[in-house]
């Protein structure tokens, strides 16, 4: 019931808050689902993977899968080996890094709004 009110609220608000509620509603199901967040969590951590894979960084920095390194780098907040902040990633990976890193904080940011009850 709460959920669809928040649907509702955001089919009729104006473009800023749209994009808000869109942004809760994916990231955290309007504070009512904040699992999806660790869907979007999981999700990254792949695609990290993948990149590694295919950019040939992985391989190149002795990586053979890249798991730890795509989640240590998605964690804001968290430093779980110093090594792998010493790695230079080169072309198109490092930029994609940057962004994999800032989604980390995103979803951090969303998640942290979702269990204290501000998105609700």
């Amino acid at each position: 019931m709460l959920y669809a009110g928040k649907k509702r609220e955001a089919h009729e608000a104006r473009w800023p808050t749209k994009i808000w509620l869109f942004m809760l509603r994916i990231f955290i199901g309007y504070g009512y689902q904040p699992h999806y967040a660790l869907y979007w969590a999981f999700g990254f951590v792949v695609l990290g993977v993948i990149v590694l894979r295919v950019s040939g960084e992985g391989p190149r920095n002795h990586m053979p899968y890249g798991i730890a390194y795509s989640f240590d780098l998605l964690l804001p907040l968290v430093r779980l080996r110093e090594l792998h902040y010493q790695i230079d990633l080169q072309g198109w990976a490092a930029y994609y890094f940057y962004f994999h890193k800032l989604m980390g904080y995103v979803l951090g940011i969303f998640l942290g709004a979702g269990l204290s009850g501000l998105a609700k």
